[in-house]
């Protein structure tokens, strides 16, 4: 009767590997509910009254739909590679100093997507910016999680004094551009002041995707542990 006797290494492998594909499934099964939970909200959002920004607001967790009082700044993002009918464009997101409490809160606006040039170093033709006092109305949208990014990180590229073109959303760095942001995205709905093709307000939070991910993690660690067991007893 044949015994199980794996080698030491591979017992040291799968010790060291078992529990981080475990891991990597549970995380992604962690984030198929949560955004299970955002698509939730979604539709009650987008049909609820905008309620006013708040100093309480939870910044980067919640959807909400609010309604902002203030002014645009000056200082603009160029957020690269932006698609909207098979054409490459940009958003175009833009400090907002907002009232909140009978205080002032500095929050990014997202105007909405704007087409890019055919060369690479032209800007693209940037709308003027509504003056005065303004109010709008902006789903503020949930922290996703930022793109995996390979290597090191592109920082903010300056284009003007007051104008930089940005990879993605990553909020540490947007500080030291804005200082005192709100790290959250504020998507102005269609139709309002100085919005442009607005950002899209959909579900899609691919909960599915992580559904799929999680799967994939908890079958390799299955076959690996199934491998262990067979290569034990197939060694002994």
């Amino acid at each position: 009767m044949s015994r199980f006797r794996p080698d030491w290494r591979m017992t040291a492998f799968v010790v060291v590997m078992l529990p981080v594909l475990v891991l990597l499934g549970l995380w992604q099964s962690e984030r198929a509910a949560y955004k299970d939970e955002l698509e939730t909200q979604f539709g009650a959002t987008l049909g609820s009254m905008p309620a006013a920004l708040g100093r309480s607001a939870t910044p980067a967790s919640r959807l909400r739909r609010l309604r902002l009082f203030g002014r645009y700044g000056e200082q603009r993002l160029l957020l690269d590679n932006q698609i909207h009918e098979g054409q490459v464009g940009y958003w175009l997101l833009q400090s907002f100093t907002a009232e909140a409490d009978g205080t002032l809160q500095q929050v990014l606006v997202n105007r909405g997507w704007l087409a890019a040039p055919a060369r690479r170093d032209q800007l693209p033709a940037l709308p003027p910016t509504p003056a005065g006092r303004q109010s709008l109305i902006a789903l503020q949208w949930p922290d996703l999680g930022a793109l995996p990014s390979f290597g090191t990180p592109q920082p903010p590229e300056a284009l003007d004094d007051e104008l930089w073109r940005i990879q993605r959303i990553d909020w540490p760095a947007i500080d030291t551009l804005v200082p005192g942001l709100m790290s959250a995205e504020m998507r102005l709905e269609a139709g309002q002041p100085g919005v442009l093709v607005a950002a899209p307000a959909r579900l899609g939070f691919g909960a599915d995707r992580h559904r799929g991910y999680a799967f994939q993690w908890f079958g390799l660690a299955l076959t690996l542990l199934i491998g262990y067991i067979v290569y034990g007893y197939k060694s002994s």
